[in-house]
């Protein structure tokens, strides 16, 4: 197994702190927006004009934490069979960052994932060995030998053959480079339009020919403020392409499954928070492949003319049932989502006592680059 992961590049942009609520001072074109929106549910109109991504791209600020989630849920019934080996994949991955006021940043960090089994088999999705752990990386400055460290621990376990320590010679560009934030907006506003442009594709494939499908798109937004006069904005985009109307389960997959109702639908879509002019929450769905299952309490009989073949359920019968949605049997059967959660609480203090005994650890080579927001110092910072 490759001691080499899935790295999260670092965008080297900082921005400078809160403004205090003075008059005097002139107010940011994100501001005013905010303030001349009204408190509660915002019309479609007001959440377009919020959803403006240069507003998006100024809401950016130096957080203290950071958490990320990764999920991508690939099989290889929905792959390309000249791309399964570096397609298929069953991924969630989070790294939680944080930074200290005494110049050190650890990150904590969780990772399962199932990649490709060289198979076919429907039963599995093509997915293979379940490789599951979790991990901590420190990084500080060593005044006392004049290093920049990292320390690395695997499950919790110095001697894992994957924990390691590596150091190299210190460097102020380099150190300060690390406490550089990713510039959020620029990022969530490369993330929306990566889930628009997903869309506008999908949506131009299958609403042409002889029965085209229509899409369903809406954007909301709600605004509130807080006791302590804290102002929060919410943005939530969502669009749909309904790719199998609804049908009967037991027509399709057997008699174990009357009375049940299934849709599949493309889903692409996005969500942030702004509070104070900083973005606090961001999860994208840039494409999502998934099924609702419902129930019909009234047992509603289908003509003969539905058949698996002929799938298509009369309008007049689906308004007689009384659907109700089976929670167990949705879910997605292909996605790729980000979840992003920041802090911008004031910095704490390390407790330096608790910094991992780097002696205890064998040192790093080449091959090892630990997980997630940093990568191989040896190679990169050295």
């Amino acid at each position: 197994m490759s001691k080499t992961m899935k790295a999260i590049p670092l965008v080297m942009v900082a921005m400078l702190g809160l403004t205090a609520c003075d008059p005097a001072v002139e107010l940011t074109p994100l501001e005013e927006l905010i303030n001349s929106l009204p408190t509660g549910e915002l019309t479609a109109e007001d959440a377009k004009a919020f959803d403006d991504n240069e507003l998006v791209k100024s809401a950016t600020g130096d957080y203290t934490t950071c958490t990320m989630n990764d999920l991508v849920y690939q099989p290889f019934v929905f792959t390309n069979p000249d791309y399964y080996e570096e397609a298929v994949e069953d991924l969630d991955q989070t790294n939680t960052i944080t930074y200290y006021s005494n110049n050190i940043i650890t990150v904590e960090g969780e990772y399962s994932r199932r990649g490709w089994n060289g198979e076919t088999s429907e039963t599995t999705g093509g997915f293979g060995e379940l490789v599951e752990y979790n991990y901590d990386e420190v990084i500080y400055a060593d005044d006392a030998a004049n290093t920049i460290d990292v320390v690395y621990t695997r499950d919790e376990d110095v001697n894992n053959a994957y924990s390691f320590h590596k150091a190299v010679s210190f460097n102020y560009d380099v150190f300060d480079a690390l406490f550089q934030r990713m510039n959020m907006g620029t990022y969530l506003s490369e993330l929306k339009q990566y889930a628009v442009e997903y869309f506008t594709l999908y949506a131009d494939s299958y609403g042409t020919g002889s029965d085209p499908i229509y899409p369903k798109e809406s954007i909301t937004g709600v605004k509130s403020v807080a006791e302590d006069g804290t102002t929060s904005v919410t943005v939530t985009w969502t669009a749909q392409l309904e790719i199998l109307p609804l049908y009967s389960c037991e027509l399709v997959w057997g008699s174990e499954y009357a009375n049940e109702y299934c849709v599949r639908y493309f889903e692409f879509a996005y969500t942030y928070t702004i509070v104070d002019q900083y973005i606090t929450h961001i999860n994208v769905k840039p494409f999502s492949f998934e099924q609702k299952v419902y129930y019909d309490r009234n047992l509603v009989e289908l003509p003969s003319s539905v058949t698996a073949e002929n799938s298509e359920i009369p309008e007049d019968v689906i308004a007689q049932m009384d659907l109700r949605e089976v929670e167990a049997e949705g879910g997605f059967l292909m996605t790729e989502q980000y979840d992003i959660v920041l802090g911008y609480e004031a910095m704490t203090e390390y407790d330096v006592a608790n910094l991992p005994d780097a002696s205890l650890y064998r040192e790093g080579d080449a091959t090892d680059r630990g997980d997630g927001y940093f990568f191989d110092m040896t190679t990169d910072l050295g």
